[in-house]
């Protein structure tokens, strides 16, 4: 009877051989090896969970082509109507989860000189929270090396994640997930967690840079009601279906 690694050797031989009737080597044949390698990774109990199986988000489609230096944002549309306070919830298309655009390394750059200069107040964690931030980096590993294949690529058997657009290579399983993702994705990150004494989601881990009038020293621990205190009409208008949404 084959093991799990015998059958995993079986899968990235057949890749191989695949690759080698295609010496080109383009962008669909090096998709599909590193599908296979991530299938025998996982059998091998080596590599990264499927999270679209997991979640029920779907994996997003790659993107082959891509000039960094010239690739431009998704427009805001501008309110053509009269505003009213609410939630602002809308269907997140997977594709468009995390974009990249030209400002890629201006952004990380900003991104490590402020927290150099400011530390806890644009990135910190409370105990019990690991888990979740490692769970949140694997994802985005997955996610970002699936979307943007020449920019960025991870080894399922090595565990390295290496970013084309910086030239940086970084062991996933040694690096700590917050400073992962401050150091290769420009976008912030707040991960809630339940209170089991109170039922009330608090705020327990999260790297973020972008915050206007507020840092995290001053929200860190705090449940919901408590980090948009300043908000106006938050207590009356949305406290109450902001706690049932994250519950």
């Amino acid at each position: 009877m084959l093991s799990t690694l015998h059958i995993a050797g079986i899968v990235v031989a057949l890749g191989l051989a695949a690759l080698w009737r295609n010496k080109s080597a383009s962008p669909h044949s090096l998709s599909f090896w590193r599908f296979l390698q991530q299938k025998s990774a996982q059998l091998a109990g080596r590599g990264l969970p499927d999270f679209a199986q997991l979640t029920g988000f779907p994996h997003p489609k790659p993107v082959h082509i891509l000039d960094i230096a010239h690739a431009r944002p998704r427009p805001y549309r501008p309110f053509r109507w009269e505003y009213h306070q609410n939630m602002s919830l809308k269907k997140l298309e997977p594709d468009y989860w995390l974009e990249l655009e030209s400002t890629y390394l201006e952004r990380i750059a900003q991104r490590r000189k402020l927290h150099a200069l400011h530390g806890k107040r644009i990135m910190d964690e409370l105990p019990g929270s690991e888990a979740a931030s490692r769970e949140l980096m694997e994802m985005i590993v997955q996610y970002i090396c699936l979307r943007y294949p020449k920019q960025f690529d991870y080894d399922e058997w090595t565990s390295i994640f290496r970013n084309h657009i910086l030239g940086s290579t970084v062991n996933i399983k040694t690096v700590h997930p917050l400073v992962f993702l401050l150091e290769n994705v420009p976008e912030d990150f707040l991960i809630t967690q339940e209170d089991q004494e109170t039922g009330l989601y608090t705020l327990q881990a999260a790297v973020s840079a972008s915050g206007v009038g507020w840092n995290m020293s001053q929200k860190i621990g705090r449940p919901l009601h408590e980090i948009h205190g300043p908000v106006p009409d938050y207590k009356e208008k949305m406290a109450f279906s902001m706690d049932r949404h994250v519950t």
